[in-house]
C-alpha cells in the first residue's frame, strides 16, 4: 500500500506540550503505523506518558512482526506501554499521576486497524464525506449520548470537557483499547489522527471542506496550523496519512467486526433514567474513582479512591458502633428491673424502721410474753443480768419494763 502524510504539533496557549506522535522520523520507524498521544497530568509528566506510549508501542511492533494482528496484539502492545510508565514511576515517584491517550492506526495488506484510548480520534474521511470516527472515551460524550449535551459545539464549552473516562497510565488497573478493522479502504482515502486540542478548533464541516480529493496534505496542515493557532487553548496535534494505492484485485466490503473489540466498562456505564440529571450524571462519574482521570496538575484520581475508602470505612464503624450499643442497651435493662424492685422494698423497710434492718433479733410484743410468762420471765432475766451482745440498747432498756411486776422475786433470788 502506498500512503504519504503529515504531522504538525503546537503547544498552543500552554506552558508545555504533552502531546507525542509518531513517527517523528523516517529512521527506523515501523512501516505503516501511525500514533497520537495526548498525556494526561501536567506536573505528574504528561509529556512523558504519552513519549513512553509512542515508544513502547512501536517498539512492540517491531519485536512480534510475525504475531497475528489482532485485537490481542493490541492489548499487549499497550500492556508494554503501561509497564514502561510503572518503570519509570518506581524511579520517579513525583510523577505518579501520569497517563495518556492513546490513538493507533496501523494498515497492513489491504486494511487498516485502529485502536483508541481516551478522548484523542481518528477519522477516515472519502472526498469530504466522514466514513467512519471512534467514540470518545469522555464524560461530555456520555452527556451527549444521553442528550443533555445537544451539540459537539456544547461540548466543547462544557466546564467538564477535560474529563476522561479511560486512558493509558502506570497504576494497577491497566486500560483496554477499542480497536477497529477498517476492510472498505480506496484511493485518496484520509485518515486523521489528532489530540482534543485541534478539536477545539475543528468541527465536522471543517473536515468535510478541508478532507477532498483535490486538497493537499500541505494545505491541509497549513489551515489546520492557522485555525488551531487562533481558537486552541490545549496542545494540538495532528497526523494526516492519505492513500495514495491500495493493492490491486482485493475485495472491498465495509468495515467488519474483525478481531475487534470494543470493550465495555461496566465501570463506566451510565444510568439514562428521565429523572437523571446532567449533575447527577456528573456525580456519578465522581464517584468512580478508579476510572475517571482529570486532566490536572494533582493525582485527584488517587485523592478521590482515598476519600472513597475514608467514607466506606468511617460508615462500617458507625454501624458496628450502633449494633454494640443496642446490644448492651438491652442487657442493661433487663439486669436493672429487679435491683429496682428490691432498693425499693429496702428503702421502704429502712424508713419504717432504720433500727431494725441489720438487727437478727426484733423486739418481742407484749401478747407473746404474758401466754409464755415462764419462759419470758427467764428470757427477760437473763437480759437484764447480762445482755445479748446483738441486742439494741433500746431492747435492753426495755425488758424490765415490760416484766417489772411479775419477776421481782427471780431477780432478787439471782442478787
Amino acid at each position: 500500500m502506498k500512503l504519504q502524510y503529515k504531522t504538525i504539533t503546537q503547544v498552543g496557549k500552554r506552558e508545555n506540550n504533552e502531546d507525542c506522535f509518531y513517527p517523528k522520523q523516517t529512521k527506523d520507524k515501523v512501516e505503516n503505523l501511525f500514533m497520537v498521544c495526548d498525556g494526561v497530568g501536567g506536573a505528574d509528566k504528561g509529556e512523558v506518558a504519552s513519549n513512553i506510549a509512542c515508544s513502547a508501542i512501536a517498539e512492540y511492533f517491531k519485536s512480534n512482526t510475525n504475531k497475528q494482528m489482532d485485537d490481542t496484539f493490541i492489548q499487549q502492545a499497550v500492556r508494554q506501554a503501561e509497564q514502561g510508565m510503572r518503570n519509570f514511576i518506581s524511579q520517579n515517584p513525583d510523577s505518579k499521576g501520569m497517563a495518556t491517550t492513546l490513538t493507533l492506526l496501523y494498515f497492513r495488506s489491504d486494511k487498516a486497524i485502529i485502536a483508541h484510548c481516551g478522548d484523542s480520534r481518528v477519522y477516515q474521511v472519502r472526498n469530504g464525506e466522514i466514513k467512519y470516527v471512534t467514540k470518545d472515551h469522555s464524560l461530555v460524550n456520555e452527556l451527549l449520548a444521553t442528550g443533555f449535551i445537544k451539540s459537539e459545539e456544547d461540548a466543547k464549552k462544557h466546564p467538564k470537557k477535560n474529563v476522561i473516562t479511560r486512558a493509558l497510565s502506570g497504576g494497577k488497573d491497566h486500560a483496554e483499547a477499542d480497536t477497529y478493522l477498517i476492510e472498505d479502504l480506496q484511493n485518496d482515502d484520509y485518515f486523521l489522527l489528532c489530540s482534543d486540542g485541534v478539536l477545539e478548533s475543528l468541527n465536522d464541516e471543517d473536515i468535510q471542506r478541508l478532507f477532498t480529493k483535490d486538497n493537499t496534505l500541505i494545505k491541509i496542515i497549513d489551515e489546520i496550523n492557522i485555525l488551531c493557532a487562533e481558537n486552541s487553548d490545549d496542545n494540538y496535534t495532528a497526523v494526516i496519512v492519505r492513500i495514495d494505492e491500495v493493492p490491486q484485485n482485493l475485495s472491498i466490503t465495509n468495515k467488519t467486526p474483525f478481531e475487534e473489540k470494543e470493550h465495555s466498562d461496566s465501570s463506566n456505564e451510565i444510568i439514562t433514567s428521565g429523572t437523571l440529571t446532567e449533575e447527577e450524571i456528573i456525580e456519578e462519574r465522581k464517584e468512580d474513582a478508579e476510572t475517571i482521570i482529570r486532566k490536572s496538575n494533582s493525582p485527584i484520581k488517587y485523592i478521590l479512591i482515598l476519600i472513597s475508602l475514608i467514607l466506606i470505612a468511617y460508615a462500617g464503624w458507625i454501624f458496628f458502633k450502633q449494633k454494640k450499643e443496642g446490644k448492651n442497651h438491652n442487657q442493661k435493662k433487663e439486669i436493672s428491673i429487679p435491683q429496682k424492685e428490691v432498693d425499693t422494698k429496702t428503702d421502704k423497710l429502712v424508713h419504717k424502721n432504720p433500727e431494725s434492718v441489720n438487727t437478727q433479733n426484733t423486739k418481742p410484743s407484749k401478747k407473746n410474753l404474758q401466754t409464755n410468762k415462764a419462759e419470758d420471765k427467764k428470757l427477760k432475766i437473763n437480759s437484764l443480768v447480762q445482755p445479748q451482745l446483738n441486742s439494741t440498747p433500746n431492747q435492753i432498756k426495755n425488758a424490765p419494763i415490760v416484766n417489772k411486776d411479775t419477776n421481782t422475786e427471780q431477780i432478787e433470788k439471782l442478787k
